[in-house]
């Protein structure tokens, strides 16, 4: 009875509400500040984090130069958008380029073509290269062979690293593993040394504003247009910007027109050879800008030194630089 009594009693509660829980989630955005730069990469002047493992080894790495075709067969060329520096010498009537990574090594670069004897001066302010060139006459190759600033990786040296691109046309087709063979002879080489100097990341240009430019090394000409949205000197060509292979257009931060003494090579008497070393009158085009100026440089291990008119450093944007080397008298010719 007691338990009936109770069961009925107990029948008559209402069960006791529910107790209800509310989350509330926080979302919480970490915005990761990069790293200050602890250096300097030396030939884009672009600071980096050199406590970085990829970093420092990069940094330690020696420079590759390939001499690459310039010929209209050649065009449109691979990985030179990415090369840290290219300087545009004369050969016989056209120019030729060395192109020079270090900060990015792409993995295809060419057509690689034949050594001249303008090259071993040229290659000594970058501390011991890597070489990349597809040969030359035996005098030519013999200089370049006994130059002892420079790692020897041509195509008889270690031809394993290159190879024949078979929708070209040879000459114009032999191409590089550029990876591959810089880490295959880097042992040998030295890192290089600081080319220009540089202006603040965010420090505006001086001299005086100009829309782009042509200058001629031997008979190609080279047409620049200032890009004010990529902050670029862009290379044209004919029908509007030229690119590589890649589809990528060729374009440079800084552009350095030195004017340039040729004198014949010993080597070879129907090849041009750039007096590098000396002085003469220098036309820097960065940030939009033309600064004219003189150029220096009292050895060959040394780098370029670039005055203004008043005697001052001509400071560049931190970036990758075009070098022009046109044959004195020739100027570059602005355009509006």
């Amino acid at each position: 009875m007691v338990l009936m009594v109770l069961s009925a009693c107990g029948g008559d509660k209402k069960p006791p509400p529910k107790s209800t829980t509310t989350t509330t989630t926080t979302t919480t955005t970490t915005t990761t500040i990069p790293p200050e730069p602890t250096a300097v990469m030396p030939l884009t002047g672009i600071g980096v984090d050199g406590q970085d493992p990829d970093t420092a080894t990069r940094l330690g790495n020696p420079a590759l130069a390939v001499k690459v075709d310039n010929a209209p067969q050649a065009q449109p060329q691979a990985g030179i958008a990415q090369a840290d520096i290219v300087i545009e010498v004369m050969v016989e009537g056209i120019s030729r380029y060395i192109a020079v990574f270090q900060s990015f090594v792409p993995e295809q670069v060419g057509p690689v073509r034949s050594a001249r004897t303008s090259d071993p001066d040229l290659l000594a302010m970058f501390g011991k290269p890597v070489f990349a060139w597809s040969g030359g006459n035996k005098n030519v190759s013999k200089v370049i062979r006994s130059t002892p600033w420079i790692v020897n990786a041509s195509h008889d040296n270690r031809s394993e690293f290159y190879s024949r691109d078979r929708s070209r046309r040879a000459p114009h087709n032999l191409v590089i593993r550029a990876p591959e063979l810089l880490e295959s002879a880097k042992a040998d080489g030295v890192a290089p040394q600081q080319i220009f100097q540089y202006r603040a990341p965010d420090e505006a240009a001086v001299g005086t504003p100009t829309a782009g430019f042509d200058v001629s090394v031997g008979s190609t000409v080279g047409s620049f247009r200032w890009d004010s949205t990529g902050g670029k000197w862009v290379r044209q060509a004919a029908s509007g910007a030229r690119n590589t292979e890649d589809s990528e257009p060729i374009a440079a931060t800084n552009v350095v027109v030195l004017q340039t003494e040729y004198r014949r090579s010993s080597a070879d008497r129907r090849s041009p050879e750039a007096e590098s070393v000396g002085e003469g009158t220098a036309w820097v085009f960065t940030g939009g800008h033309i600064i004219v100026g003189r150029w220096s440089r009292a050895a060959r291990e040394l780098p370029w030194t670039l005055t203004d008119e008043a005697g001052s450093p001509i400071l560049l944007a931190p970036g990758n630089t075009w070098v022009a080397l046109p044959e004195s008298p020739q100027t570059p010719r602005l355009v509006d």
